[in-house]
């Protein structure tokens, strides 16, 4: 309802309001020809924290424009967090056009390709979307050009994922999130919306509780109004938070 400046001029009333409590992300898209004054406007003029993106609504992390911008988020220490979860929300439009870039070759041996030429592509549902855009191996490119890169991968890679990892397969998003979390110094992940699912609770106790960098590198986060549609929130937040006991929980 409300177009996107009134909420970034709502964000910044709640911020005032609440200096202490609320650190403001600016959702960018390299699409938006505006996109370089908007982030430059964020962090001079108005009271951004960070930057965040969701490649899902149509563009690789990997988007020339976008890299401009992580130059700049690298050099001054701008935390930026990205969707990588379920494509729950996506483009509209099953064409998208002019795709930019560098892509993972899924289907051959694994390498990157830069799109030379502007691609377009056709998607049948949220899970092409899901599976193209929000890919974290399509970060790599990124956290090579930009080593210190201050990463945080929303929702560890999905639910979906997590519970790949926890029936024995190892070739899933979470180990490949984990993995730039051993390689590059300023990746993280959260948690949210996994929240929920308590038949997954013990095993993400463990993987936290066993290892020192994901201990260390991962966020609680709750995604209340997605997580509202399993239950009642207050409810899985304190089943959560009792399952991963108050050492995990302060951390």
């Amino acid at each position: 309802i409300k177009n996107y400046q009134t909420q970034i001029d709502d964000m910044n009333i709640l911020k005032k309001r609440y200096p202490d409590k609320i650190l403001p992300f600016i959702a960018l898209d390299p699409n938006n020809p505006d996109m370089e004054n908007i982030f430059f406007k964020a962090f001079s003029e108005e009271n951004f924290f960070g930057v965040i993106i969701y490649p899902s609504l149509g563009y690789l992390p990997t988007h020339p424009n976008l890299m401009k911008i992580f130059k700049v988020c690298e050099e001054k220490n701008i935390p930026v967090t990205t969707h990588c979860g379920g494509g729950e929300v996506h483009a509209s439009n099953m064409v998208i056009k002019n795709i930019v870039g560098v892509e993972y070759n899924h289907n051959k041996n694994g390498d990157f390709i830069e799109i030379t030429k502007p691609k377009t592509k056709v998607f049948f549902s949220k899970e092409d979307y899901r599976n193209y855009f929000n890919h974290p191996i399509n970060w790599f490119p990124v956290l090579k050009t930009y080593p210190k890169l201050r990463v945080n991968f929303g929702h560890f890679g999905s639910n979906e994922e997590w519970q790949k990892l926890f029936k024995g397969e190892n070739n899933t998003w979470v180990s490949r999130i984990i993995d730039f979390m051993y390689n590059f110094e300023n990746v993280y992940a959260d948690l949210s919306f996994n929240i929920y699912n308590n038949k997954l609770y013990d095993f993400v106790r463990k993987k936290i509780e066993d290892n020192k960098i994901i201990r260390e590198r991962t966020l609680y986060g709750s995604d209340w109004y997605m997580v509202v549609m399993k239950g009642h929130f207050r409810s899985i937040k304190t089943d959560f938070f009792t399952s991963m006991g108050d050492a995990i929980k302060e951390q």
